[in-house]
């Protein structure tokens, strides 16, 4: 109940009493307060949504640019993030998607060097070999690792000591790296076959890198170079030996009819001599030229079809006539098919290869020529019961003016130059000229079929 008195004028006039029961007044407090909770609870609830969807636009945004920056990293170049409006996440998505694609650009160019770089280095004659300042390999090319016998992967991080290369290589590598200066050098190696190869050092400086960083070595095969000019050496010397010969008996013979009169019939023998010596000159001469304008490529050449059996048969006659002491046999099939060569070629190979037989075997030794072919090509073998060649000669039957026997060479004339224009020509034509040793020697050429 609640009791209030009543005032007027100053004066308690009376007692205002309202009583109401109890149960009313807490039933009517529990539904104020389940209104209360109601209210606050589904405020809660609003305010629970609200923030789940500030929180999404605010988060979700920042688990796609993570997401976004792990496959960035992963090698993704290709990664993006969506753009959410103009505020700073938009900011930060528009900021990573021009960094991606910067990325991406730099990458593609990077990797677009490499693969020049790659392919440079491929194709490049020269070894190339990187060394790092603890002389250890970063880079190598296939070059390089044909030089050393070994695969790309198996050369990279080894030192020189661990690569095995000799005393003057490491010595040139640790100079250069140590002095940061430009070297040259020749060494040999001996494994997997013997090289001398021609080294150049270059150090490689990198800006930032404090100095220099790495070592550049460029290998240089000079084997061949070399080769070919202790060929050219030994042919000048071979030349001016064979000419000299002649010349320095001609010389004598001359001055002797010049200073005595030695008689008619000396005189005669000595002009003979000078004119077989003269011969033989020419001989030397033609065979020199004929060598000039193969390794030119001057010599003309019309390839047509070809019979063997009449071309053969045509140099037989010519060369070993009815009163000649011995005379070649042929043996070649009745369906041998025809060659595809130029005639005065094939003629010359026959004709350097029959005088060869003939010189190099005794009398009354038989030699010959036979054939047989496939479906392309045409072996032709030209063969005596002489006293060979041996095994270890073979390989150089065919070099320019290589004699087995000087003296018994020149004893029996030719210009040491016949073999070489014979491997000369046959190879003109895609085949290959090669000697066997059975009974006497058996010197095989191919030839392409018409």
């Amino acid at each position: 109940y609640l009791a209030v008195p009543l005032r007027h004028r100053g004066r308690i006039a009376g007692v205002l009493r309202a009583a109401k029961p109890q149960r009313e007044i807490e039933l009517a407090l529990h539904r104020l307060r389940m209104a209360f909770a109601g209210g606050l609870s589904l405020a809660g609830l609003l305010a629970i949504a609200v923030g789940l969807l500030i929180l999404r636009r605010l988060v979700r945004p920042l688990g796609d640019l993570e997401a976004a920056a792990r496959r960035l990293g992963s090698g993704e170049l290709d990664a993006r993030v969506r753009e959410f409006g103009r505020d700073e996440l938009g900011t930060m998505a528009r900021t990573f998607n021009r960094m991606a694609a910067r990325l991406q650009e730099l990458v593609s160019n990077l990797a677009a060097e490499k693969e020049k770089l790659s392919a440079v280095l491929a194709a490049m004659a020269d070894g190339v070999l990187v060394f790092d300042l603890d002389q250890r390999v970063i880079l190598a090319n296939r070059k390089a690792a044909e030089f050393l016998g070994l695969e790309i992967s198996q050369i990279e991080g080894r030192t020189p000591g661990e690569l095995l290369l000799p005393t003057p290589a490491k010595g040139l590598i640790a100079k250069a790296i140590a002095e940061a200066s430009p070297l040259e050098g020749e060494f040999a190696l001996e494994f997997p076959a013997r090289r001398l190869l021609h080294a150049t050092l270059v150090p490689v400086c990198v800006a930032g890198a404090g100095g220099s960083s790495s070592t550049l070595v460029v290998l240089r095969d000079l084997t061949a170079l070399r080769r070919l000019e202790r060929v050219r050496q030994d042919f000048v010397a071979n030349v001016s030996h064979e000419l000299r010969t002649p010349l320095a008996a001609v010389k004598l013979m001359v001055e002797t009819l010049l200073r005595d009169d030695p008689g008619e019939a000396r005189r005669r023998e000595f002009l003979a001599s000078v004119e077989a010596e003269c011969d033989r000159l020419a001989a030397l001469v033609n065979d020199l030229l004929t060598l000039a304008k193969l390794d030119g490529g001057k010599m003309p050449s019309s390839p047509r079809s070809v019979s063997l059996a009449d071309l053969t048969g045509e140099i037989a006659a010519r060369l070993f006539p009815p009163e000649a002491p011995r005379r070649p046999r042929l043996s070649f099939p009745p369906d041998l098919p025809p060659a595809k060569a130029d005639p005065e070629h094939l003629r010359q190979i026959l004709i350097n290869l029959l005088d060869n037989a003939v010189r190099h075997t005794p009398e009354g030794t038989p030699f010959g020529v036979e054939a047989t072919f496939d479906a392309n090509w045409i072996t032709v073998t030209v063969w005596d019961e002489g006293p060979g060649i041996p095994a270890g000669e073979r390989a150089r039957i065919f070099e320019r003016f290589y004699r087995l026997d000087q003296a018994r060479s020149r004893a029996v004339g030719g210009t040491g130059l016949g073999l070489a224009i014979v491997k000369h020509l046959v190879e003109d034509y895609g085949g290959r000229v090669w000697v066997e040793d059975g009974k006497g020697a058996r010197f095989r050429f191919t030839i392409p079929r018409a």
